[in-house]
């Protein structure tokens, strides 16, 4: 059976894994691969998967891989309930993600069940 876009699924996967290997020895590398990937997946019917997303730096589009493109910190405020936010940075161009860590959440898609 064929899905629309599958072709672009498989580019999608390629670049992102390219982007992963590359990104570290390479970042100016790394970071034309993930400007490829966003592009593919904005003028083609395949979309991002989420977890892809959230691997992905917005202002620099490079991979954000553990210890080398990003830190990581919890920070807590008061008046939310004691609820800690996840905080991504990027080390190339101080892009900031912000998650809430609410007890059992999930995000829409991991919700429906649907797979994108």
């Amino acid at each position: 059976m064929k899905v629309k876009g599958d072709e672009y699924f498989c580019r999608i996967n390629y670049l992102y894994q390219a982007a992963e290997t590359v990104g570290d020895a390479y970042p100016c590398l790394g970071k034309h691969y993930g400007k490829i990937l966003r592009t593919i997946a904005e003028k083609t019917p395949a979309k991002l998967d989420f977890t892809l997303k959230r691997s992905l730096c917005k202002g620099c589009n490079v991979t954000l891989s553990t210890g080398s493109s990003f830190t990581y910190r919890l920070r807590r405020r008061k008046g939310r309930k004691n609820r800690p936010t996840q905080i991504i940075t990027c080390k190339g161009c101080k892009t900031v993600k912000k998650f809430p860590t609410v007890d059992n959440y999930r995000l829409r898609a991991e919700r429906d069940g649907t797979i994108l």
